[in-house]
């Protein structure tokens, strides 16, 4: 972890991701939710939004998902 810039190497990836940004794959394990219904669900203002990373990566802010796992 590089503290100063608050990003996580992580090597299986190959990539530096913000601590609380987690991808789409992580999203379906903690919801149970296949990647068709999450995108359904967050279409009709039912999940929360995507946050982008790069011009073609998104993710979700975990502490978003955690609590929409919780009102749900």
């Amino acid at each position: 972890r590089n503290s100063d810039s608050g990003y996580i190497y992580y090597p299986r990836d190959n990539v530096a991701r913000r601590d609380n940004i987690i991808s789409p794959i992580e999203v379906q394990e903690l919801t149970g939710l296949s990647r068709t219904t999450i995108c359904r669900l967050e279409r009709d203002g039912k999940f929360p939004n995507r946050v982008p990373l790069t011009s073609s990566n998104t993710g979700w802010r975990l502490t978003d998902v955690q609590e929409w796992l919780r009102t749900k």
